[in-house]
Protein backbone atom coordinates (compact mmCIF):
# COMPACT_ATOMS: atom_id res chain seq x y z
CA UNK A 1 0.00 0.00 0.00
CA UNK A 2 2.73 2.10 0.89
CA UNK A 3 4.47 1.89 -2.27
CA UNK A 4 1.44 2.26 -4.37
CA UNK A 5 0.93 6.09 -2.51
CA UNK A 6 4.62 6.25 -2.95
CA UNK A 7 4.25 5.31 -6.89
CA UNK A 8 1.35 7.59 -7.47
CA UNK A 9 3.18 10.59 -5.14
CA UNK A 10 5.71 10.50 -8.04
CA UNK A 11 3.25 10.46 -10.86
CA UNK A 12 1.48 13.57 -9.01
CA UNK A 13 4.74 15.51 -9.15
CA UNK A 14 6.11 14.35 -12.82
CA UNK A 15 2.16 15.19 -13.97
CA UNK A 16 1.87 18.93 -11.95
CA UNK A 17 5.51 19.26 -13.43
CA UNK A 18 4.68 18.56 -16.99
CA UNK A 19 1.72 20.90 -16.99
CA UNK A 20 3.12 23.57 -15.24
CA UNK A 21 5.62 23.46 -18.28
CA UNK A 22 2.80 23.61 -20.27
CA UNK A 23 0.96 26.59 -18.54
CA UNK A 24 4.59 28.74 -18.66
CA UNK A 25 5.37 27.63 -22.28
CA UNK A 26 1.60 28.67 -23.33
CA UNK A 27 2.15 31.95 -21.51
CA UNK A 28 5.49 32.36 -23.79
CA UNK A 29 3.69 31.40 -26.77
CA UNK A 30 1.36 34.25 -26.46
CA UNK A 31 3.52 36.76 -25.15
CA UNK A 32 5.94 36.37 -27.11
CA UNK A 33 3.68 37.75 -29.98
CA UNK A 34 1.31 39.81 -27.85
CA UNK A 35 2.12 43.04 -28.92
CA UNK A 36 2.65 42.52 -32.54
CA UNK A 37 -1.18 41.01 -32.77
CA UNK A 38 -2.28 44.11 -31.19
CA UNK A 39 -0.42 46.15 -33.23
CA UNK A 40 -1.20 44.67 -36.70
CA UNK A 41 -4.45 42.90 -36.36
CA UNK A 42 -6.42 45.76 -38.11
CA UNK A 43 -3.92 45.87 -40.73
CA UNK A 44 -3.53 41.86 -41.58
CA UNK A 45 -3.64 41.15 -45.19
CA UNK A 46 -7.49 39.67 -45.60
CA UNK A 47 -8.28 35.82 -46.21
CA UNK A 48 -11.21 36.16 -49.40
CA UNK A 49 -11.44 34.17 -52.47
CA UNK A 50 -14.32 33.83 -55.22
CA UNK A 51 -16.07 29.89 -54.93
CA UNK A 52 -18.89 29.15 -57.89
CA UNK A 53 -19.31 33.22 -58.18
CA UNK A 54 -19.74 33.85 -54.64
CA UNK A 55 -17.79 36.40 -53.05
CA UNK A 56 -15.85 35.90 -49.63
CA UNK A 57 -13.83 37.29 -47.09
CA UNK A 58 -13.23 37.47 -42.92
CA UNK A 59 -12.68 40.80 -41.30
CA UNK A 60 -10.20 41.75 -38.93
CA UNK A 61 -12.91 40.81 -35.97
CA UNK A 62 -12.83 37.11 -37.32
CA UNK A 63 -16.16 37.55 -38.85
CA UNK A 64 -16.88 35.78 -42.36
CA UNK A 65 -18.92 37.85 -44.65
CA UNK A 66 -20.44 36.13 -47.49
CA UNK A 67 -21.38 37.96 -51.02
CA UNK A 68 -21.33 41.19 -49.17
CA UNK A 69 -23.21 40.09 -46.13
CA UNK A 70 -22.38 38.52 -42.28
CA UNK A 71 -22.19 34.94 -42.58
CA UNK A 72 -22.76 32.98 -39.06
CA UNK A 73 -23.59 29.40 -39.50
CA UNK A 74 -26.12 28.66 -36.51
CA UNK A 75 -27.27 24.88 -36.43
CA UNK A 76 -26.53 21.37 -35.18
CA UNK A 77 -25.89 17.91 -35.55
CA UNK A 78 -29.46 16.65 -35.39
CA UNK A 79 -31.45 18.82 -37.89
CA UNK A 80 -32.73 18.40 -41.53
CA UNK A 81 -33.19 20.49 -44.41
CA UNK A 82 -36.39 22.31 -44.02
CA UNK A 83 -36.72 21.65 -40.61
CA UNK A 84 -39.31 23.81 -38.51
CA UNK A 85 -36.91 24.99 -36.18
CA UNK A 86 -35.73 27.90 -38.58
CA UNK A 87 -32.11 26.54 -38.22
CA UNK A 88 -30.33 26.70 -41.77
CA UNK A 89 -26.84 25.85 -41.17
CA UNK A 90 -26.09 22.20 -41.34
CA UNK A 91 -22.49 20.30 -40.71
CA UNK A 92 -21.48 17.36 -42.85
CA UNK A 93 -18.93 14.96 -41.79
CA UNK A 94 -17.30 12.80 -44.56
CA UNK A 95 -15.85 9.88 -42.48
CA UNK A 96 -15.48 6.27 -41.37
CA UNK A 97 -19.02 5.93 -40.10
CA UNK A 98 -21.43 4.66 -42.49
CA UNK A 99 -18.57 2.11 -43.22
CA UNK A 100 -18.18 0.93 -40.06
CA UNK A 101 -21.74 0.53 -39.64
CA UNK A 102 -22.42 -1.19 -43.09
CA UNK A 103 -19.40 -3.42 -44.94
CA UNK A 104 -21.52 -3.87 -47.67
CA UNK A 105 -21.34 0.06 -48.05
CA UNK A 106 -19.37 1.57 -51.13
CA UNK A 107 -17.60 4.86 -51.32
CA UNK A 108 -19.73 5.17 -54.19
CA UNK A 109 -22.37 5.02 -53.07
CA UNK A 110 -20.77 7.09 -50.53
CA UNK A 111 -20.28 9.70 -52.76
CA UNK A 112 -23.71 9.52 -53.98
CA UNK A 113 -25.48 10.03 -51.03
CA UNK A 114 -22.73 13.10 -50.12
CA UNK A 115 -23.76 14.62 -53.16
CA UNK A 116 -27.77 14.00 -52.85
CA UNK A 117 -27.43 15.70 -49.13
CA UNK A 118 -26.18 18.58 -50.39
CA UNK A 119 -28.63 18.97 -53.07
CA UNK A 120 -31.16 18.91 -50.50
CA UNK A 121 -30.06 21.23 -48.03
CA UNK A 122 -28.74 23.88 -51.43
CA UNK A 123 -32.92 23.64 -52.37
CA UNK A 124 -34.02 24.29 -48.82
CA UNK A 125 -32.21 27.61 -49.27
CA UNK A 126 -29.85 26.59 -46.72
CA UNK A 127 -25.40 26.22 -46.13
CA UNK A 128 -23.53 24.01 -44.96
CA UNK A 129 -19.88 23.23 -43.46
CA UNK A 130 -18.35 19.89 -44.57
CA UNK A 131 -16.13 17.71 -42.66
CA UNK A 132 -13.02 15.87 -44.23
CA UNK A 133 -11.72 13.09 -41.96
CA UNK A 134 -12.33 10.53 -44.61
CA UNK A 135 -8.24 10.22 -45.21
CA UNK A 136 -5.46 10.38 -43.27
CA UNK A 137 -1.77 9.81 -41.86
CA UNK A 138 -3.15 6.91 -40.50
CA UNK A 139 -5.62 5.68 -43.27
CA UNK A 140 -4.26 7.06 -46.48
CA UNK A 141 -6.28 5.13 -48.72
CA UNK A 142 -9.91 6.68 -46.92
CA UNK A 143 -13.18 4.58 -46.42
CA UNK A 144 -13.84 1.14 -47.42
CA UNK A 145 -15.61 -2.03 -46.32
CA UNK A 146 -14.98 -3.02 -43.45
CA UNK A 147 -12.76 -0.42 -42.37
CA UNK A 148 -13.13 0.80 -39.08
CA UNK A 149 -11.84 3.47 -37.22
CA UNK A 150 -8.91 2.34 -34.78
CA UNK A 151 -6.37 5.20 -33.17
CA UNK A 152 -2.71 3.90 -33.67
CA UNK A 153 -0.74 2.94 -31.04
CA UNK A 154 1.14 6.10 -29.54
CA UNK A 155 -1.82 8.48 -31.34
CA UNK A 156 -1.95 10.10 -34.99
CA UNK A 157 1.61 10.33 -35.86
CA UNK A 158 1.10 14.28 -37.62
CA UNK A 159 4.70 14.07 -38.95
CA UNK A 160 3.71 11.41 -41.33
CA UNK A 161 1.34 14.23 -43.54
CA UNK A 162 4.80 15.02 -45.02
CA UNK A 163 5.82 11.83 -46.31
CA UNK A 164 4.96 12.28 -49.99
CA UNK A 165 3.24 8.54 -50.07
CA UNK A 166 1.25 9.68 -47.31
CA UNK A 167 0.52 13.39 -49.53
CA UNK A 168 -0.74 11.54 -52.60
CA UNK A 169 -2.61 9.14 -51.12
CA UNK A 170 -4.99 11.48 -48.94
CA UNK A 171 -5.01 13.97 -52.05
CA UNK A 172 -6.05 10.70 -54.33
CA UNK A 173 -9.32 10.18 -51.97
CA UNK A 174 -10.01 14.08 -51.29
CA UNK A 175 -10.03 14.33 -55.16
CA UNK A 176 -12.27 11.57 -55.31
CA UNK A 177 -14.65 13.55 -53.36
CA UNK A 178 -14.58 16.63 -54.22
CA UNK A 179 -16.84 16.72 -57.55
CA UNK A 180 -19.96 15.81 -54.75
CA UNK A 181 -18.68 18.45 -51.94
CA UNK A 182 -18.85 20.91 -54.46
CA UNK A 183 -21.76 22.75 -53.71
CA UNK A 184 -22.59 25.97 -53.76
CA UNK A 185 -24.24 25.66 -50.31
CA UNK A 186 -20.65 24.84 -49.03
CA UNK A 187 -19.34 28.01 -47.25
CA UNK A 188 -16.36 26.04 -45.56
CA UNK A 189 -14.54 22.96 -45.21
CA UNK A 190 -12.95 21.90 -42.25
CA UNK A 191 -9.46 19.52 -42.49
CA UNK A 192 -10.00 16.33 -40.22
CA UNK A 193 -11.09 16.34 -36.03
CA UNK A 194 -9.63 17.67 -33.24
CA UNK A 195 -6.57 17.67 -34.86
CA UNK A 196 -4.41 19.17 -31.50
CA UNK A 197 -5.31 15.26 -30.54
CA UNK A 198 -2.49 13.89 -33.09
CA UNK A 199 0.73 13.60 -31.59
CA UNK A 200 3.17 16.99 -33.19
CA UNK A 201 6.79 15.61 -32.79
CA UNK A 202 9.25 18.17 -31.79
CA UNK A 203 11.93 17.31 -34.35
CA UNK A 204 11.22 20.40 -36.56
CA UNK A 205 9.24 23.63 -35.85
CA UNK A 206 5.28 25.12 -35.26
CA UNK A 207 6.55 27.04 -38.56
CA UNK A 208 7.49 24.01 -40.52
CA UNK A 209 4.05 21.95 -39.63
CA UNK A 210 2.34 25.21 -40.60
CA UNK A 211 4.08 24.93 -44.02
CA UNK A 212 3.15 21.15 -44.81
CA UNK A 213 -0.71 21.87 -43.74
CA UNK A 214 -0.77 24.32 -45.80
CA UNK A 215 -0.09 22.36 -48.39
CA UNK A 216 -2.79 20.60 -47.37
CA UNK A 217 -5.68 23.30 -47.49
CA UNK A 218 -4.01 24.46 -51.12
CA UNK A 219 -4.76 21.41 -52.41
CA UNK A 220 -8.56 21.52 -51.11
CA UNK A 221 -9.03 24.76 -52.56
CA UNK A 222 -7.45 23.41 -55.65
CA UNK A 223 -9.80 20.48 -56.28
CA UNK A 224 -13.42 21.67 -54.56
CA UNK A 225 -12.55 25.16 -55.09
CA UNK A 226 -11.63 28.44 -53.50
CA UNK A 227 -13.69 28.39 -50.37
CA UNK A 228 -12.44 29.31 -47.00
CA UNK A 229 -10.40 26.16 -45.44
CA UNK A 230 -10.46 25.46 -41.57
CA UNK A 231 -8.52 23.74 -39.10
CA UNK A 232 -10.11 22.12 -36.22
CA UNK A 233 -9.40 21.50 -32.01
CA UNK A 234 -10.90 20.76 -28.72
CA UNK A 235 -9.62 22.87 -26.16
CA UNK A 236 -6.49 24.70 -26.25
CA UNK A 237 -3.97 21.52 -24.77
CA UNK A 238 -1.57 20.36 -27.21
CA UNK A 239 -2.49 23.26 -29.99
CA UNK A 240 0.34 25.21 -30.52
CA UNK A 241 1.11 23.92 -34.12
CA UNK A 242 -2.26 23.44 -35.37
CA UNK A 243 -3.33 27.51 -34.10
CA UNK A 244 0.32 28.76 -35.69
CA UNK A 245 -1.32 26.61 -39.03
CA UNK A 246 -4.81 28.13 -38.75
CA UNK A 247 -2.92 31.74 -38.10
CA UNK A 248 -0.64 31.43 -41.31
CA UNK A 249 -1.56 28.51 -43.82
CA UNK A 250 -5.58 28.55 -43.05
CA UNK A 251 -9.17 30.61 -43.29
CA UNK A 252 -9.97 29.73 -39.68
CA UNK A 253 -10.17 27.83 -37.23
CA UNK A 254 -12.97 25.84 -35.64
CA UNK A 255 -13.34 25.22 -32.13
CA UNK A 256 -15.13 22.38 -29.74
CA UNK A 257 -15.93 23.71 -26.18
CA UNK A 258 -18.99 23.11 -23.71
CA UNK A 259 -20.44 24.73 -21.15
CA UNK A 260 -21.47 23.19 -17.95
CA UNK A 261 -23.51 25.80 -17.16
CA UNK A 262 -24.50 29.41 -18.32
CA UNK A 263 -21.79 30.84 -16.44
CA UNK A 264 -18.78 28.92 -16.43
CA UNK A 265 -15.97 30.90 -16.49
CA UNK A 266 -13.70 28.28 -17.17
CA UNK A 267 -15.55 27.66 -20.78
CA UNK A 268 -15.88 31.15 -21.55
CA UNK A 269 -11.97 31.46 -20.26
CA UNK A 270 -10.94 28.75 -22.90
CA UNK A 271 -12.18 30.32 -25.51
CA UNK A 272 -10.73 33.65 -24.88
CA UNK A 273 -7.53 31.84 -24.71
CA UNK A 274 -7.88 30.31 -28.44
CA UNK A 275 -8.27 33.59 -29.49
CA UNK A 276 -5.69 34.91 -28.13
CA UNK A 277 -3.44 32.03 -29.41
CA UNK A 278 -4.77 32.77 -32.57
CA UNK A 279 -4.50 36.57 -32.78
CA UNK A 280 -1.10 35.73 -31.47
CA UNK A 281 0.04 33.66 -34.44
CA UNK A 282 -2.30 35.18 -37.33
CA UNK A 283 -0.42 36.51 -40.47
CA UNK A 284 -4.37 37.06 -42.28
CA UNK A 285 -7.20 37.58 -41.02
CA UNK A 286 -9.10 34.36 -39.87
CA UNK A 287 -12.56 32.79 -39.26
CA UNK A 288 -12.88 31.60 -35.60
CA UNK A 289 -16.61 29.95 -34.66
CA UNK A 290 -17.59 27.24 -32.88
CA UNK A 291 -17.68 23.47 -34.49
CA UNK A 292 -19.10 21.33 -31.65
CA UNK A 293 -20.79 23.15 -28.30
CA UNK A 294 -23.66 23.26 -26.18
CA UNK A 295 -23.92 21.54 -22.47
CA UNK A 296 -21.30 19.64 -21.17
CA UNK A 297 -22.55 17.29 -18.62
CA UNK A 298 -20.47 17.94 -14.95
CA UNK A 299 -18.63 14.52 -15.10
CA UNK A 300 -15.04 13.52 -13.93
CA UNK A 301 -12.76 13.50 -17.16
CA UNK A 302 -12.87 9.51 -17.35
CA UNK A 303 -15.95 8.48 -15.70
CA UNK A 304 -17.93 5.79 -17.44
CA UNK A 305 -21.67 6.35 -19.28
CA UNK A 306 -23.67 4.02 -20.44
CA UNK A 307 -24.51 6.51 -23.55
CA UNK A 308 -21.42 8.83 -24.99
CA UNK A 309 -24.48 11.28 -25.68
CA UNK A 310 -24.47 11.55 -21.76
CA UNK A 311 -21.58 13.78 -21.83
CA UNK A 312 -23.46 16.54 -24.11
CA UNK A 313 -26.96 16.80 -22.13
CA UNK A 314 -29.51 19.09 -23.80
CA UNK A 315 -29.86 22.09 -22.78
CA UNK A 316 -32.42 21.90 -19.44
CA UNK A 317 -34.45 25.29 -20.14
CA UNK A 318 -34.40 28.11 -22.83
CA UNK A 319 -33.09 30.16 -20.30
CA UNK A 320 -30.23 28.32 -19.81
CA UNK A 321 -29.63 27.84 -23.39
CA UNK A 322 -29.74 31.65 -23.56
CA UNK A 323 -26.72 31.94 -21.11
CA UNK A 324 -24.72 29.25 -22.40
CA UNK A 325 -25.19 30.77 -26.38
CA UNK A 326 -24.51 34.66 -24.98
CA UNK A 327 -21.58 33.05 -23.41
CA UNK A 328 -20.44 31.99 -26.99
CA UNK A 329 -21.28 35.30 -28.53
CA UNK A 330 -19.73 37.65 -26.06
CA UNK A 331 -16.44 35.28 -25.98
CA UNK A 332 -15.97 36.14 -29.74
CA UNK A 333 -17.52 33.40 -31.81
CA UNK A 334 -18.98 34.20 -34.77
CA UNK A 335 -20.69 30.86 -35.52
CA UNK A 336 -22.20 28.07 -33.61
CA UNK A 337 -22.99 24.06 -34.01
CA UNK A 338 -25.29 22.08 -31.62
CA UNK A 339 -23.73 19.01 -30.56
CA UNK A 340 -27.33 17.18 -30.18
CA UNK A 341 -27.39 14.51 -32.34
CA UNK A 342 -31.09 14.31 -32.97
CA UNK A 343 -34.37 16.36 -33.29
CA UNK A 344 -36.82 14.17 -33.79
CA UNK A 345 -40.29 13.80 -32.22
CA UNK A 346 -39.08 11.48 -29.38
CA UNK A 347 -35.88 13.35 -29.16
CA UNK A 348 -34.53 14.22 -25.46
CA UNK A 349 -32.84 17.00 -27.76
CA UNK A 350 -36.09 18.39 -29.76
CA UNK A 351 -36.99 21.35 -27.34
CA UNK A 352 -33.23 22.31 -27.18
CA UNK A 353 -33.16 22.86 -31.24
CA UNK A 354 -36.55 24.73 -30.27
CA UNK A 355 -34.95 26.71 -28.47
CA UNK A 356 -31.89 27.51 -30.49
CA UNK A 357 -34.54 28.45 -33.26
CA UNK A 358 -35.98 30.76 -30.86
CA UNK A 359 -32.59 32.31 -30.14
CA UNK A 360 -31.31 32.41 -33.20
CA UNK A 361 -31.74 36.48 -34.31
CA UNK A 362 -30.30 37.38 -30.71
CA UNK A 363 -27.55 34.82 -30.76
CA UNK A 364 -26.22 35.99 -34.31
CA UNK A 365 -27.05 39.32 -33.98
CA UNK A 366 -24.47 39.55 -30.94
CA UNK A 367 -21.89 37.69 -32.55
CA UNK A 368 -21.79 39.65 -35.50
CA UNK A 369 -21.34 42.74 -33.09
CA UNK A 370 -19.49 41.68 -30.50
CA UNK A 371 -15.60 43.26 -31.27
CA UNK A 372 -12.77 41.44 -30.27
CA UNK A 373 -10.47 43.76 -28.63
CA UNK A 374 -7.74 42.38 -26.07
CA UNK A 375 -5.31 43.75 -24.41
CA UNK A 376 -2.11 41.73 -23.79
CA UNK A 377 -2.50 39.00 -21.77
CA UNK A 378 -2.28 39.55 -18.00
CA UNK A 379 1.34 38.85 -16.50
CA UNK A 380 0.97 35.28 -14.84
CA UNK A 381 3.52 33.28 -12.83
CA UNK A 382 5.14 29.82 -12.66
CA UNK A 383 3.55 30.08 -9.22
CA UNK A 384 0.23 30.74 -10.57
CA UNK A 385 0.93 28.38 -13.21
CA UNK A 386 1.32 25.73 -10.53
CA UNK A 387 -1.53 26.86 -9.03
CA UNK A 388 -3.83 26.34 -12.21
CA UNK A 389 -2.02 22.63 -12.73
CA UNK A 390 -3.54 21.61 -9.34
CA UNK A 391 -6.86 22.98 -10.54
CA UNK A 392 -6.56 20.23 -13.69
CA UNK A 393 -8.85 17.46 -13.10
CA UNK A 394 -6.41 14.67 -14.35
CA UNK A 395 -4.49 16.13 -10.83
CA UNK A 396 -7.52 16.35 -8.60
CA UNK A 397 -8.43 12.53 -9.49
CA UNK A 398 -4.47 11.63 -8.40
CA UNK A 399 -4.67 13.99 -5.17
CA UNK A 400 -7.76 11.90 -3.95
CA UNK A 401 -5.62 8.71 -4.86
CA UNK A 402 -3.06 9.65 -2.66
CA UNK A 403 -5.23 11.05 0.10
CA UNK A 404 -5.29 14.87 -0.07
Amino acid sequence: MARDLLCDGRRLKLLLIALVGVAVTDLAFANDSASRAQVSRRDLAQSSGKYLGHRWHIDPNHLMWWDGKPYVPFGGFGIEPGNEFGLRTYNLWIDLDPFARNPQYTREQHRRDIAERLKRIADSGSTCIVQFSMAGPQMLEGPGPDRKWEEPKGGVDASRLADPHVKRAIFKVWAEYAPAVRNECVRAVVLWNEINGWRWPDHTSDEKYASLLAEYVREVKQVVGDLPVCLKIVGTWNSRTVIAAAGSAADGLGFDIWFHHAHDTRASGDIERALRMLEARQQRTTWFFITEGGRGADLPENSPVEDYWERWPPFRSREEAAGILRGYALGGAKGFIYNGPSSGADSKYRDSYRWLGQLKREITEIMIQTDISFGPPPPRSAKGAARAARDDPRVQDMLQSVGE
